[in-house]
């Protein structure tokens, strides 16, 4: 891989041993250093504990104490700068979780579903990509990370399974804390561009053109795209590129289907194409990729 691709992070890389959830203690967030681009293949959830830093995750963010990050599989990310923050971070393979989807709710029929605790990589998240929780919740979250951690580290009957209930308890903590916050999340964007975005992410896996992005919100094509690209960093292409590489990364981690299905599936007609973009975004080819994401979770030795 050239040095301008940024470097695959697994769960094995942490530390993980096969199992498809992990805990870190971070005493630090370096060495990587400022230019230290990576792509984690697993969800990773970041707690700062201590210190302040700066880092890159669709756009700059400050790393403060008290602050929870979300960082979806695929994304990428990079550190700017690690200061002295510190903290843990907790890494999980959202695939590993499809047995709590057939789990009965009874009578709480507006219970969400796991993945749907879980925020994906767009800007109409991006707000809650970063939590500002109350004190009294953060202590919450943290006594379910040390009890995360202990489950972990512990070799004792059962101690997979209960790590894996306590991390539904620690995405419910986080699900409630969006559910209250997200009405006062403070706009990133423009109305225009928020409904912009909206839209791409909606029907990102179909035909999308820029005409008939900027007809679904009233604007002329060569204003919507200026504004895009004004107030995101982005371009409209850039988004719709990004959403359909975000799903065809979550197909390719979490269902059988062949690479040619999923590029049809995510909005590509040509495969050769969908195979020439994912390569260009992850220095690998889809089948490359998704087979190295599978020996990782098996605990293979790479080829």
């Amino acid at each position: 891989m050239s040095p301008s691709q940024p470097r695959l992070v697994t769960l094995d890389d942490l530390g993980a041993r096969g199992r498809p959830l992990h805990v870190l203690s971070l005493s630090s967030l370096g060495p990587e250093g400022p230019d230290a681009e990576s792509v984690p293949t697993c969800y990773l959830i970041l707690i700062l504990t201590r210190g302040s830093g700066s880092a890159r995750h669709i756009e700059a963010i400050e790393l403060e104490k008290g602050d929870i990050h979300l960082i979806p599989a695929g994304s990428r990310v990079e550190l700017l700068n690690a200061g002295d923050a510190a903290g843990w971070l907790v890494a999980f393979d959202p695939a590993a979780f499809q047995r709590f989807e057939d789990i009965p709710t009874g009578d709480l029929s507006d219970t969400p579903s796991i993945h749907h605790m879980i925020p994906q990589q767009s800007l109409i998240a991006r707000g809650l990509l970063k939590l500002r929780p109350s004190p009294a919740r953060l202590e919450r979250v943290l006594e379910l990370v040390h009890t995360l951690d202990r489950e972990l580290s512990e070799p004792e009957w059962g101690a997979l399974s209960a790590a894996q209930a306590v991390l539904v308890l620690l995405l419910i903590e986080l699900f409630r804390h969006m559910q209250a916050h997200a009405p006062q999340a403070p706009l990133t964007a423009s109305p225009t561009v928020r409904a912009t975005l909206a839209h791409i992410e909606r029907h990102c896996t179909e035909s999308l053109t820029i005409d008939a992005i900027a007809s679904a919100v009233k604007r002329s094509p060569s204003h919507l795209s200026r504004l895009v690209r004004k107030e995101t960093g982005l371009t409209i292409g850039e988004w719709l590129r990004e959403h359909r590489m975000v799903e065809a990364r979550r197909r390719l981690l979490g269902t059988p289907a062949s690479v040619e299905t999923i590029a049809r599936e995510v909005g590509y007609a040509d495969v050769t194409h969908f195979i020439r973009v994912f390569r260009r975004e992850h220095g690998q080819t889809p089948h490359a990729w998704r087979a190295g994401r599978r020996r990782a979770g098996r605990g293979d030795p790479a080829p």
